[in-house]
């Protein structure tokens, strides 16, 4: 079975297509959610047969196999009036899913104060806890959780333009904490050097986070340690920030500027790259053939590649 959301002027669906014969299985529409502009709706996230994807109002978890819901976890209203301030829709993010939870929080950019942190029952939706982060005024929480074995991995942003500078894709201070998965109470935190511009990657009990550094137009890739926040290795690009980090077997693959490389995941050294002319999105790595798409973040102008490993 393979999964897409498609956007049609301002409705989403889901699809779900038969591998074998690209014969659609079911399709569902209601409480989608979908981001804005120029950006392809947001995918769910899939495990042992099931779906979790951002509702209006939360987290909802869909049957693979027929698209029935199995629950909705409600989490907050769909427009959120504050007093004497502004009213905005939420924007659930993106779920991140374990064993036993699914982690969620509104990443609502137009209000920029987001900063609560949901953990929800995987297998009633019911939920567990609510953190709320100490960020101060000005920080909200970007993209979306990371789940690790027994902690879950999330972001929070300052833009520079908080602190009356220049703000561009990427400016600003970040922060990334580890939460326990159990209770949200949180582990660690560590102030990054500079922003990022995607997700990080977790895999045997290490995160992987990619950076850019505009003034040299460089990026780094770093190897967290989960249980103490310290960085195992770092790996620098000779050009352009590294993006969207993927794990597969023991080699982590990266966007770098155009192009796409491999990084052995035990001490951070290139293995390969490939110029591709254009920016990449999360590879999907299946075999020894990685699937990635160009220009992620338009619906147009965007291509599916398959690179094999030489």
């Amino acid at each position: 079975m393979l999964i897409i959301t498609r956007e049609e002027g301002n409705v989403v669906r889901l699809h779900a297509l038969n591998v074998a014969s690209g014969d659609q299985e079911w399709v569902r529409e209601q409480g989608i959610t979908a981001s804005s502009g120029e950006h392809p709706p947001i995918s769910p996230t899939v495990r042992d047969g099931a779906l979790y994807l951002g509702s209006n109002r939360g987290v909802i978890r869909c049957d693979a196999a027929t698209g029935d819901v199995d629950w909705t976890a409600t989490l907050g209203p769909h427009v959120v009036e504050t007093e004497n301030g502004p009213t905005w829709r939420t924007d659930w993010a993106k779920p991140a899913v374990t064993a036993d939870r699914v982690f969620t929080f509104d990443m609502n950019e137009s209000y920029r104060a987001t900063r609560e942190v949901y953990a929800v029952n995987r297998r009633t939706g019911d939920r567990e806890w609510t953190a709320t982060l100490d960020i101060g005024d000005g920080w909200y929480l970007k993209a979306h959780a990371v789940a690790g074995a027994d902690r879950v991995f999330v972001s929070a942003l300052k833009p520079h333009v908080s602190a009356g500078m220049d703000d561009s894709p990427w400016s600003g201070s970040e922060r990334l904490f580890a939460l326990e998965a159990a209770t949200g109470e949180v582990a660690w935190d560590w102030k990054l050097p500079t922003k990022t511009l995607s997700p990080p990657a977790y895999a045997d009990s290490t995160l992987y986070v990619g950076e850019w550094y505009p003034d040299a137009d460089t990026g780094r890739l770093h190897a967290v340690d989960v249980n103490d926040g310290n960085t195992r290795w770092t790996y620098e690009t000779d050009s352009g920030a590294v993006l969207s980090p993927t794990v597969a077997e023991d080699t982590v693959y990266i966007s770098q500027g155009e192009e796409l490389a491999a990084v052995a995941q035990g001490d951070g050294t290139r293995r390969w790259r490939l110029e591709i002319g254009a920016r990449t999105g999360p590879p999907v790595v299946v075999g020894e053939t990685a699937y990635i798409q160009t220009n992620p973040d338009h619906n147009s102008d965007s291509r599916l590649l398959a690179v094999r490993e030489p």
